[in-house]
């Protein structure tokens, strides 16, 4: 199935985000305040485009099997979860801005919920890939496929591009702030 193929491909991009989101965590518990040039560029992809954009898609593939997947928990968790890092997001994004200046208890809370956050998606996105996508291919024939791949390229066109594309080009602008400035 394609769009699944294009979820898992979407999981990778924001695996590689996450990444860059652990570092900046890790460097605010070390050195007690947040690079917030690069972590409220990482809030507002995590904000927009997996929040948004890409559980969006989830939720719509999970819509589309809806009668079909009755009896399993499946969907309801997923939704659950979406919600839960949503939360969490919104709780370390809030906190951002005074972690900016060291604001120590803003700190605190931009890692706390941060890593609260990364841990919840890291979790989910595996189990979406373990469990969830594998129970639900069978439920899908070639025209769900059809159907749910033009809503994916829809819903990318609206935005202006593939959650990929935008991944990268944000992953290329840390990349290039974390390394040394050569002459």
């Amino acid at each position: 199935m394609q769009t699944i193929h294009d979820l898992v491909q979407e999981h990778r991009a924001i695996e590689e985000l996450l990444a860059h989101l652990e570092r900046i965590l890790d460097e605010a518990r070390r050195d007690g305040q947040v690079d917030g040039e690069a972590a409220a560029r990482l809030f507002e992809f995590l904000e927009s485009e997996v929040d948004e954009h890409h559980q969006r898609k989830e939720e719509l593939l999970l819509l589309r099997v809806g009668e079909r997947s009755a009896g399993e928990d499946l969907p309801r968790r997923a939704l659950r979860e979406h919600a839960e890092e949503r939360r969490l997001l919104a709780l370390a994004r809030d906190n951002c801005c005074g972690a900016r200046f060291g604001e120590p208890n803003c700190v605190a809370a931009v890692e706390r919920f941060g890593h609260s956050y990364l841990a919840l998606q890291r979790a989910h996105s595996s189990w979406e890939e373990r469990e969830l996508f594998p129970r639900i291919v069978p439920l899908l024939d070639a025209e769900d496929d059809r159907v749910l791949g033009e809503s994916f390229r829809r819903m990318d066109r609206v935005r202006g591009q593939s959650l990929c594309t935008t991944a990268r080009a944000l992953a290329e602008w840390l990349d290039q702030r974390s390394s040394p400035v050569r002459a």
